[in-house]
């Protein structure tokens, strides 16, 4: 077996042990309960928030996209963030990698260093949002480490950033340096306002994605209180862990961060919350986009070096 088949069977494997775990956790007869008594009305309205959430995100992606290829038009940024969604339900490195070779295989490089930011933008609100958790749910002088830490971030990103500097003057000429020297030269050119405005986005994206978390969770526990949001971007941190599309990662880590009803939400509620969520902002999208975009045969075009809108 080559190694990348090796990788995709460990991803495999990890998603199906914490699953299971997930459920063991949350207890088989519970997740059948949660949902059965599960409020209709606010996962219709959930699933009614879905495209401004996929709005939100290709438009962060079309922004930055634009540095790149002005000429680019909304439905190519469209298609683009599809293809890269499409891939992430196997493998989120190649997704990555894959969108930004949909939007221009004459500038992969290029893209490469857009998609690294928007990954870095990605990571950077995640932080944030992870930080007014910590104000959220900390009590008295504690509420303290969140800003302390969002500082600590923006200290870090300086400092990143003259690293970063510093070791592409550093490393040996080879071809792969001259791609990575190319992805940073990219990102670099990216106009502070342009990146501002992604960043907006990006914050925009977030809010309203855990407020589609929060309705998902009311609608099978209803007595959730609001401080519960501020574990959410614990759970969203499932990427860090190799899996096949994130799945069993967050609905294990939900699962454990809400033992006990912590916030008055079970970990059955918080483990079918985290499913529905992957499956309507994910799996949905990506099936309408395969059937009613001709998704397969518009990567097969890229691959092959057409062009399609």
């Amino acid at each position: 077996m080559s190694g990348g088949r090796w990788k995709v069977g460990l991803q495999a494997a990890a998603s199906v042990v914490l699953f299971a775990l997930a459920v063991k956790v949350a207890q088989p007869d519970r997740l059948v309960q949660a949902v059965r008594q599960a409020r209709g009305g606010y996962l219709a309205l959930s699933v009614a928030l879905v495209p401004a959430l996929i709005a939100l995100r290709t438009l962060r992606w079309h922004i930055l996209s634009r540095t790149r290829r002005p000429e680019m038009r909304f439905r190519e940024s469209v298609h683009s963030y599809m293809a890269g969604l499409t891939l992430a339900t196997v493998s989120i490195q190649a997704a990555e990698l894959a969108r930004g070779a949909y939007a221009a295989p004459d500038d992969k490089a290029g893209f490469m260093g857009l998609t690294l930011l928007d990954k870095i933008i990605d990571v950077a609100t995640l932080y944030l949002f992870a930080s007014a958790g910590l104000v959220l749910m900390l009590p008295g002088w504690q509420r303290a480490i969140g800003p302390a830490a969002a500082a600590a971030a923006c200290a870090g990103w300086f400092a990143a950033g003259r690293l970063a500097a510093v070791m592409e003057r550093r490393l040996p000429k080879s071809r792969i340096t001259n791609a990575v020297g190319r992805a940073l030269a990219a990102m670099r050119q990216v106009p502070k306002g342009v990146l501002a405005v992604a960043f907006l986005v990006a914050v925009s994206n977030l809010a309203l994605y855990y407020f589609h978390l929060y309705l998902i969770t009311y609608a099978f526990s209803p007595e959730i209180e609001v401080k519960a949001i501020g574990l959410f971007p614990w759970i969203t941190l499932n990427r860090v862990i190799p899996s096949i599309g994130g799945v069993g990662v967050r609905e294990f880590i939900a699962s454990a961060l809400f033992a006990g009803g912590r916030y008055k939400v079970s970990s059955a509620a918080a483990v079918n919350a985290s499913l529905v969520q992957f499956v309507t902002l994910n799996v949905a999208p990506v099936v309408v986009w395969l059937a009613a975009a001709g998704g397969f045969s518009r990567m097969a075009g890229r691959r092959s070096g057409g062009k399609r809108d």
